[in-house]
């Protein structure tokens, strides 16, 4: 037990850096898709045009750009392990909603509501755990990471059209997102630490 315990404290960092990956693979899969996969059911559902939707799924860039400006300061002062399961879990509140969809407001909000995950959970979110985490490798660490959300957006895409084609609506690929958010916001919590001192050890 103890030689096991050893073994996984020696890839620690590295078992962070899968965990983040898989964050963004899963945020960044689902940002993407928001308009990509739900395009056409949900303006022939709301009965709304194109420009309305995109000007809907637009809103998010708000949050999206407020949340980025302010991550630094919280993140600073509450850690990574706190803000990252709280976007987490907000964006996962967000494709609820989105998944009870009954009217254009509803749409707006969803995508205000996901947009604020997005300084904690996207690559501006991941650039913080690296510099702390690592001193070398830190240009190979941040390429793995940025390419786990492009993995993202066509892993998740196809687990998505396929959710849609078993329930015959965009609500459960909502839902399918939002329950996806919460079981990575529990793995970022019990595994990911702000800096490696919180676990005893030194930047690798």
């Amino acid at each position: 037990m103890k030689k096991e315990h050893s073994l996984i404290h020696n890839y620690y960092h590295w078992i962070v850096v899968a965990v983040i990956m898989l964050m963004l693979l899963v945020y960044g899969g689902l940002l993407n898709n928001l308009g990509n996969l739900h395009l056409i059911p949900i303006t022939e559902y709301l009965g709304i045009t194109r420009a309305q939707f995109s000007l809907a799924l637009n809103a998010k860039t708000l949050t999206s750009t407020l949340s980025t400006f302010i991550s630094g300061f919280l993140v600073a002062r509450y850690g990574t392990r706190i803000m990252a399961p709280l976007g987490l879990v907000t964006a996962s509140a967000a494709l609820f909603l989105l998944g009870n969809l009954t009217s254009y407001w509803m749409l707006i909000a969803g995508s205000l509501l996901y947009g604020i995950a997005y300084g904690f959970c996207a690559t501006a979110g991941a650039v913080v755990i690296v510099r702390l985490w690592f001193h070398r490798h830190q240009g190979t660490v941040l390429g793995l990471i940025t390419a786990s959300t492009g993995l993202g957006s066509s892993l998740i895409a196809i687990i998505q059209t396929a959710v849609m084609e078993a329930t015959g609506t965009f609500r459960g690929s909502f839902y399918f997102g939002s329950a996806a958010l919460l079981v990575v916001a529990a793995l970022v919590f019990i595994f990911v630490r702000s800096k490696p001192e919180d676990v005893g050890l030194a930047p690798y």
